[in-house]
């Protein structure tokens, strides 16, 4: 049986489903360590930015805000395309071992998790277009 965080019917997935599920959890692995590294890159250029005498309106602050907003759009983005086909992966293995009554309650939702490394990078995005506007005004 596959239990998956966000799943709330379990099912045992076939061959060609459980390869596929585990190859979406290997570069969902790597998605968590590069969305870490980069809101952690984006945290270190925030805390440059609080602590340099530049204005907002300088050549290299605005490349720092476009960067950051930029590295956090990717690991949102990322984050709903992996999961995204994690969803569509379980939906079509599930269509062929399920009765209707089962597929009309079966439900898919982002693990929380996920939920919360995409809530923390639009957090940041929205932060620096706070800034941003904040320091041109």
């Amino acid at each position: 049986m596959y239990k998956s965080k966000g799943l709330n019917v379990s099912y045992k997935p076939s061959e060609t489903a459980s390869i596929a599920l585990e190859k979406n959890s290997e570069h969902k692995k790597t998605m968590a360590y590069i969305g870490i590294i980069t809101m952690a890159i984006s945290l270190l250029l925030i805390l440059s930015n609080l602590f340099s005498i530049h204005l907002a309106t300088t050549t290299f602050s605005l490349i720092r805000f476009t960067i950051i907003i930029a590295l956090n759009l990717f690991v949102v983005v990322s984050f709903i395309i992996i999961n995204e086909k994690r969803k569509d992966i379980i939906k079509y293995d599930f269509e062929g071992q399920k009765s209707d009554e089962d597929r009309e309650i079966l439900h898919l939702g982002y693990p929380k998790n996920d939920l919360k490394i995409i809530g923390v990078a639009l957090l940041i995005i929205a932060l620096q277009i706070l800034d941003l506007v904040i320091n041109l005004v």
